[in-house]
């Protein structure tokens, strides 16, 4: 017996008519044939995705008895849409990405010159734009210009599928662009590798068509794993948790991620974990402030009872960044947008409201201090060059953080459970906490609560669902509260 697993099946198309002749029930072809007549059906799946423009078969997976032992074929069976371009569009300034469909051979790198001459849409080329790469266990920046037809080469000579990539196009040169690129994609199995050490970041691509939260797509490495940072929001491992504000979103197809770990360490995008839908990200509205390169992560405590619309930070007026806050927040997350080099002005901080002028009236706050443990009166300043910042505006703050938080979990019910189970706990201080469901192999099921929260008590409901939204087997599970210095756990029991 064959068994194909169709991993990604993606659209409406003509394919859904071959698709009816074999499958039996979503995502699985049975028929009991050689291997020639599946390299008949491949060639005719990759001739209609010709025309339906949809990815069709990411792995192909043999279970037979004249195949002995069960053998996974991969890239000899990946089928991929390799006549209809794939269009990515840009946006003005900075744009964070990576090229996962490349015409190349496995994970052979491309000319960039070339690439970019044949694939930047619409011609001519912009007047003025960049492109810039970190190299594998590199500290230094390549990058390649185009200024008015000429090439300006620093060291930036390829393009290759697993590594990230910032490409500005200035504003005034900016005319719609987008690429537009044929080929096939990295197959999922590609192994990257990551380089740690103090300060080591690694630029690397998301090659995987479906999008995925980090901890499911990190899986393999996720412990060792110390700042994920994509264009649009970073997550920062404090005291050995997540700092995650309600921002951050899964990976995308595409996208360029910056990783820091504490050592070396070699991973594959994990297809396994479910995909999980997309996230927007939504621009401020009152405050303005130009993009740069790169940015340096601010995490700001919010009073929960006088949450403002934005946050915004400026210095000498001018504002180098702000955020959106969302109803329920207790931080937000502001890319600030400062020079890593030479001190520069004291930063403040401002708050809009919607029936409130903006002020400049934080000017006072204080910072965490990584060295005493403590929140301490302080100023950023441009040029501090720090990885990032925790930021408050109370004064109680300045207690210390660092000793094991009280956390009481008063009561799961009901347990065992049919629907849903009701977790209740107690923080008797600011902390920055965790809530997971785990199984009993120790496999994270679902996350309930993840970041920075003040004292008070809270109530979780589980019902019985991953991350994903799909209901979990019956069986025995694992409720894990961690903060800083101290672990609560409790089994849970879901029935039938």
């Amino acid at each position: 017996m064959i068994q194909t697993e169709l991993e990604r099946f993606k659209g409406q198309s003509n394919l859904n008519m071959l698709r009816s002749i074999f499958i039996s029930k979503p995502g699985v072809l049975r028929q009991t044939v050689n291997r020639g007549i599946i390299y008949l059906i491949s060639v005719i799946l990759s001739i209609l995705s010709c025309y339906s423009q949809t990815y069709v078969i990411d792995t192909l997976t043999i279970d037979t008895n004249n195949l002995n032992p069960m053998q996974s074929y991969g890239d000899d069976f990946l089928i991929k849409n390799q006549c209809a371009p794939e269009t990515r569009a840009l946006q003005p300034g900075w744009n964070w990405l990576s090229f996962p469909r490349l015409e190349r051979t496995g994970n052979n790198s491309v000319n960039a010159q070339i690439f970019l001459e044949n694939s930047l849409k619409p011609e001519p080329l912009p007047n003025i734009f960049q492109i810039r790469n970190l190299p594998k266990g590199d500290f230094d920046e390549v990058w390649l210009e185009y200024d008015y037809g000429n090439w300006d080469i620093n060291d930036l000579t390829n393009i290759s599928s697993d590594l990230g990539y910032k490409l500005e196009i200035d504003e005034q040169y900016f005319n719609d662009n987008y690429f537009s690129i044929s080929g096939t994609i990295l197959s999922s199995s590609h192994a990257i590798d990551l380089y740690g050490g103090s300060g080591q970041e690694n630029w690397i691509g998301y090659f995987l068509t479906e999008p995925r939260w980090s901890e499911d797509a990190f899986a393999g490495v996720w412990d060792k794993l110390t700042m994920i940072k994509t264009q649009y929001w970073t997550m920062a491992k404090i005291f050995g948790h997540w700092f995650v504000d309600s921002k951050v979103g899964p990976l995308q197809y595409g996208d360029m991620v910056v990783v820091k770990c504490t050592e070396d360490c070699s991973f594959q995008w994990n297809v396994s974990a479910p995909p999980h839908a997309p996230k927007g990200y939504v621009a401020t509205e009152y405050f303005t402030y130009e993009e740069q390169a790169d940015y340096t992560p601010i995490y700001v405590e919010l009073d929960t009872t006088d949450l403002p619309l934005e946050v915004g930070i400026f210095c000498d007026t001018v504002c180098y960044g702000a955020e959106v806050v969302n109803t329920g927040d207790t931080m937000v997350q502001i890319n600030a947008y400062i020079d890593t080099t030479g001190l520069g002005g004291e930063l403040e901080f401002a708050y809009h409201y919607a029936l409130k002028r903006a002020h400049l009236a934080k000017s006072e706050y204080y910072i965490y201090n990584t060295i005493t443990g403590r929140m301490e009166p302080g100023k950023i300043r441009k040029g501090d060059n720090k990885e990032w910042y925790w930021v408050s505006f109370k004064k109680e703050d300045s207690e210390a953080i660092t000793t094991a938080p009280t956390v009481e979990l008063l009561s799961v019910q009901p347990n065992p459970f049919n629907e849903s189970v009701m977790i209740k706990l107690s923080v008797n201080k600011k902390t920055v906490i965790t809530v997971r469901i785990t199984n009993m192999q120790g496999k994270e099921i679902k996350t309930l609560m993840q970041g920075y929260q003040l004292s008070g008590h809270y109530q979780l409901t589980w019902d019985g669902s991953n991350q994903a939204g799909i209901t979990s087997d019956p069986g025995i599970y694992l409720l894990i509260i961690e903060t800083p210095g101290q672990v609560v756990t409790n089994k849970l029991i879901r029935m039938n």
